[in-house]
């Protein structure tokens, strides 16, 4: 079995963005693995499907706050900021990639300049302490940063997605443990005015565009979505096929 087996397109429109009001009504996908049968439940079904020898395993990861992006004050290089946890008022826990570029002292802005982020702290594991700096309501200024205040877990933790910029058409390549690279490009001429569907990067080249940055916000691009001039394109994939699509 290999990771990209599990690699799919998913719009955005298809993932829930709040829980039904009734938590028990969500919808359940059972397979049948002595036939094959898939059926469509609900979750308030569950306790009927359920005997004295089964076992019951229980995810309780929660979902993260939000992921930011935003560029170094002294060097333009972009940084991915993911908050953790709020340590005391306006003070986060998180982590940064290229971590190795942040260092107590930096300060990372985001969004022209409506929110800034002071490195305070460097954690033993390599997560850093920032201290935020605005005007206003926090969480106001992410949604002006265009934070959708989601993130998946279970499909956060095969790409992560890394930014930092080496040249004007090429962006850092960082080995990933699971055998993934991940690198930051300028629109190429020929993509411009296309749609995502249109490029195809997945079947023509074996990449996968993560995500879009456009006029320094993030966009979780749709097939539909058209390529523009200014864009900046974090692709992802298999590292041998991630290499030979930038060189």
């Amino acid at each position: 079995m290999k990771l990209e087996e599990f690699d799919y397109y998913l719009p955005e429109r298809l993932i829930a963005q709040t829980p039904l009001e009734k938590r028990s009504n969500s919808r359940l996908l059972v397979l049948d693995k002595k036939t094959g049968e898939i059926e469509h439940k609900h979750f308030y079904d569950l306790t009927s499907m359920l005997t004295d020898n089964d076992v019951l395993v229980l995810n309780d990861t929660k979902v993260l706050p939000s992921r930011i992006y935003g560029e170094k004050e002294d060097t333009k290089a972009w940084i991915e900021v993911l908050l953790l946890k709020e340590i005391r008022p306006n003070v986060w826990e998180t982590l940064t990639r290229p971590a190795k570029r942040v260092k107590e002292g930096t300060i990372i802005s985001f969004n022209g300049g409506i929110l800034k982020a002071k490195c305070i702290g460097v954690g033993p594991d390599g997560e850093r302490t920032f201290e935020m700096i605005y005007d206003g309501i926090f969480i106001e200024i992410l949604e002006k940063i265009g934070i959708k205040n989601i993130v998946i877990p279970e499909a956060d933790s095969a790409i992560k997605t890394a930014v930092g910029i080496l040249n004007p058409n090429v962006g850092d390549i960082m080995e990933l443990a699971v055998g993934y690279d991940v690198a930051v490009i300028n629109t190429p001429h020929e993509w411009k005015g296309k749609t995502i569907k249109e490029l195809d990067l997945r079947n023509i080249h074996g990449v996968n565009i993560l995500t879009v940055i456009r006029d320094g916000q993030i966009i979780s691009p749709l097939a539909d979505t058209l390529v523009k001039e200014d864009d900046k394109f974090i692709i992802g994939g298999l590292a041998e096929d991630v290499k030979k699509f930038i060189y």
